[in-house]
């Protein structure tokens, strides 16, 4: 239940204490995820003598749980808030971890990994963080996602190395166990003592502004500090899906994730077939999650000041870059300067939740994102199996990578026309004051609001 808006700004905003919780969660998610995934990818093949493909199977039938589940997991965010749901990630995905030890055959460790990545992992980071860190903050959103997603990248430096250590130390079957003990010690406490739905539910507004402060925000704007401030946008699922820039969003996000899940699962391996050894190649990706940090900061401040979807085209043409050095690059340097420049790509985690949420506001933000990740999330069905295919057809990935490098550049295009929004305008209203969205669509394309007329 939400409290009476407070007029005093408070002295530390509480929604800086749910971006450190989400970061935490993001870490622990991410990297016990898709990091350390790519770690066990190939220990775990020569051990059981499983193919490639075979393992990566379970990313698949993930990706498939997940369309399921989303859906669901977005509404409930909206109107329950993340905690209930962020514990029972935890205790599902610590346990499946726990028995993912004893795996013998494909089907447990397909059962084990998709219920702890998609019923437990799921819940941890990814949608869930980044739709509630976007709930407590307008103006600075952009730099709020960004420090949100940073937990991604510390993930994969932490613990895809230690994935790789304890692999070396103590087996496979032992790293997972650890990781699953290590999801649960990290996790629970901080988001049963400190998570919250939104700062209304706390008597607070975004940002943190006082009442009167947020209706004067716009004088701040003189010292550049962050974009003026407007009023959101309110859109219902049912009026969002009819837009055209919901499908161009879809689309252009499907086509640069398409290469871009695929090597996530893969790159570690790629880096092995390239003549790391298995420490170097977990350091080389660290050092990938160190590029990406650095970037990531730089185009969350930058999304507060030019559109967000220019940022996306240079996060793509980034990673499409990284493709092509891991293509015509001299061995085994190309694996070092791919870790830099496509690491300048990493940001796309921290600026996708914030051009949905810039476009479509708050409110309803969690539905929105539930009902569309089906359809986003079809490039991770088809990525990694698509890779793990070719290279066990041809004992290389550079087919799969040739295709991934088009998509990505073929999604820049796309993203070029994804304007903000439209809503209808009432007779005689201002799009300032009926439909943010519109205002902020008119300006973006070097137009101004039409005036109000008098009746």
């Amino acid at each position: 239940m939400s409290e009476p808006i407070t007029a005093r700004r408070p002295r530390v905003f509480y929604g800086w204490i749910i971006v450190l919780v989400s970061a935490i969660a993001e870490t622990t998610a991410f990297g016990a995820g898709a990091a350390s995934f790519g770690v066990f990818l190939q220990p775990m093949s020569t051990a059981l003598g499983w193919s490639r493909a075979t393992l990566t199977g379970a990313i698949t039938l993930q990706s498939f749980a997940n369309l399921l589940i989303s859906p669901v997991l977005g509404t409930l965010v909206d109107r329950h808030g993340p905690r209930v749901i962020m514990v029972f990630g935890a205790a599902v995905a610590g346990t499946s971890y726990l028995l993912m030890a004893r795996v013998t055959e494909p089907w447990h460790f397909y059962l084990l990994y998709t219920t702890a990545a998609a019923f437990g992992l799921q819940e941890i980071g990814s949608l869930v963080g980044t739709t509630v860190v976007a709930k407590w903050f307008v103006r600075r959103r952009g730099r709020a996602l960004a420090f949100t997603t940073l937990g991604n990248n510390v993930g994969g430096i932490l613990l895809a190395p230690l994935s790789a250590f304890l692999i070396d130390a103590v087996g496979w079957g032992a790293a997972w166990a650890v990781l699953g003990f290590v999801i649960v010690v990290v996790v629970l406490p901080p988001t049963i003592l400190f998570m919250r739905r939104s700062p209304e539910d706390m008597g607070l507004l975004p940002d943190g502004d006082a009442p009167q402060a947020a209706a004067q925000a716009g004088a701040a704007t003189s010292s550049g500090s962050v974009k003026q401030p407007r009023e959101e946008p309110r859109w219902g699922l049912r009026d969002a899906l009819r837009t055209r820039t919901v499908w161009i969003l879809v689309a252009s996000f499907n086509l640069a994730s398409l290469g871009i899940s695929a090597l996530v699962y893969h790159q570690v391996a790629y880096f092995r077939d390239a003549g790391l050894s298995l420490q170097d190649a977990a350091l080389n990706y660290a050092l990938f999650q160190v590029s990406a940090m650095i970037a990531k900061l730089l185009w969350g401040f930058l999304a507060e000041r030019a559109p967000v979807r220019y940022c996306l085209m240079g996060t793509f043409a980034c990673r499409g870059v990284g493709f092509l050095i891991l293509l015509l690059g001299g061995a085994p340097e190309r694996v070092y300067w791919y870790a830099v420049i496509g690491g300048i790509g990493g940001s796309i985690a921290s600026l996708q939740p914030l051009i949905w949420a810039d476009y479509y506001g708050r409110a309803f933000l969690g539905t929105i994102r539930g009902v569309l990740s089906p359809f986003s999330l079809l490039s991770s069905l088809c990525g990694p199996l698509f890779a793990a295919l070719v290279y066990d057809a041809t004992g290389s990935y550079d087919t799969a990578f040739w295709i991934f490098t088009a998509t990505l550049f073929a999604a820049v295009a796309l993203m070029f026309f994804a304007r903000p929004p439209l809503q209808d305008v009432p007779p005689g209203m201002s799009p300032n004051r009926a439909a943010p969205g519109a205002a902020q669509a008119l300006r973006e394309s070097g137009e101004e609001p039409p005036k109000a007329t008098a009746p």
